[in-house]
């Protein structure tokens, strides 16, 4: 999952830690994330967080006065509460059901709604008892007069905005050109240059049939994900035409006519 990770949610990630450290507790839960989340400032994530109302400042003054401050010594490598897994889970599952293939900050932060919501959202009776029992990130939201379903409609409509689409596709027809670049250059690279400096003699029959094997092997593993990445590239740019209202000429050309079908 960590792979599929933008630079926006990882630097969240990072600051959750750093969070952590500063608290001296030697574990990141769903605190630390929401800091994460609003130390960010660039994301959407962090964008609709300010839009409540969130500021780092107040964050942390909720969260120190339901957490404190720990004693534990520094670690370099701090583990995640079974809470903040669900978070992660979570915004994993939201990534999936958008149409792009990162985790972006939005998605933690849509992540940390539903698990505050999971917990706050009491039956009638046992309100006390369940917001004991939710994490610190959804107690210091609700001290700090957050409404989760208003914060969940602001990032989705965030999400849903013209200009963030188009920033979006944009960087995803990019990703999926340099990708297809990627494995175009092995699907077309030439014997010479894959074992260039390893001293084979391409005149002698049983080195060079032994490598003409290996670079079929680099044909067949590259062609279908070079086949992928075209049309990828190929939905996007569609897509981001239709946005910006640009005409049928200026889209790219259909894979299809090189390839036939689609993967």
């Amino acid at each position: 999952m960590v792979e599929r990770l933008t630079d926006s949610a990882a630097m969240v990630i990072l600051f959750a830690q750093d969070e952590a450290r500063r608290m001296h507790w030697n574990f990141v839960g769903s605190e630390m994330l929401l800091l994460g989340l609003v130390s960010e400032k660039t994301g959407l994530g962090a964008v609709a967080l300010t839009d409540s109302g969130v500021t780092l400042e107040n964050a942390r003054a909720a969260v120190d006065a339901i957490d404190g401050y720990g004693t534990d010594p520094l670690a370099a490598k701090i583990p995640y509460t079974l809470r903040a897994k669900k978070i992660l889970v979570h915004a994993n599952n939201y990534s999936y059901k958008s149409e792009f293939e990162e985790i972006d900050s939005e998605h933690l932060l849509l992540g940390l709604i539903h698990e505050a919501e999971e917990n706050l959202n009491a039956p009638s009776g046992r309100v006390a008892q369940m917001f004991r029992s939710a994490g610190v990130a959804a107690r210091a939201l609700h001290n700090l007069g957050v409404d989760l379903a208003a914060l969940r409609g602001g990032v989705l409509d965030l999400i849903q905005s013209e200009p963030i689409l188009i920033q979006k596709y944009k960087h995803y027809v990019e990703k999926q050109h340099a990708k297809a670049a990627r494995h175009y250059r092995f699907y077309k690279t030439p014997l010479e240059e894959v074992f260039k400096g390893s001293r084979v003699n391409f005149s002698d029959e049983q080195y060079r049939d032994r490598y003409l094997e290996v670079e079929e092997e680099l044909r067949k593993e590259h062609f279908p994900l070079l086949k992928q990445a075209l049309f990828k590239k190929f939905e996007y740019a569609c897509k981001l035409a239709n946005l910006e209202g640009k005409p049928r000429s200026a889209r790219p050309e259909d894979p299809e006519e090189l390839f036939g079908s689609k993967p």
